[in-house]
C-alpha cells in the first residue's frame, strides 16, 4: 500500500525549515545540549568521587590507590586533600 500525499490542512501545519527560532528558544537548546556550560575545574575520581585541582595530584592518586577512572569535572576544589 503506498503512503498517501499529506493532505492540504496537515501540510499548513507542519513547521517550515525557514521557521526562525526566537532567541530564549535557542538558549534552551543550547543549555539542554550542554553548551555554554564552563571549562573543568576539577578532575573527579569514579572509582571514590574525589576531587582534584590538578592532574599530578590524580596521578598520585592513582598510583597510590589503583584507580583508574577520572573525568574532569565542574565543581571546584576549595582545599587540598592529603588522604589518598
Amino acid at each position: 500500500m503506498a503512503a498517501e500525499p499529506p493532505k492540504e490542512q496537515e501540510a499548513a501545519q507542519a513547521p517550515s525549515s525557514e521557521e526562525k527560532i526566537s532567541e530564549e528558544d535557542a538558549a534552551a537548546i543550547a543549555a539542554a545540549l550542554g553548551e555554554g556550560e564552563t571549562a573543568a575545574k576539577s578532575l573527579k575520581c569514579l572509582d571514590c568521587g574525589k576531587l582534584f585541582k590538578n592532574v599530578d595530584l590524580a596521578n598520585y592518586h592513582a598510583e597510590k590507590s589503583g584507580h583508574e577512572n577520572f573525568e574532569e569535572s565542574t565543581e571546584e576544589v576549595s582545599w587540598t586533600c592529603l588522604w589518598f
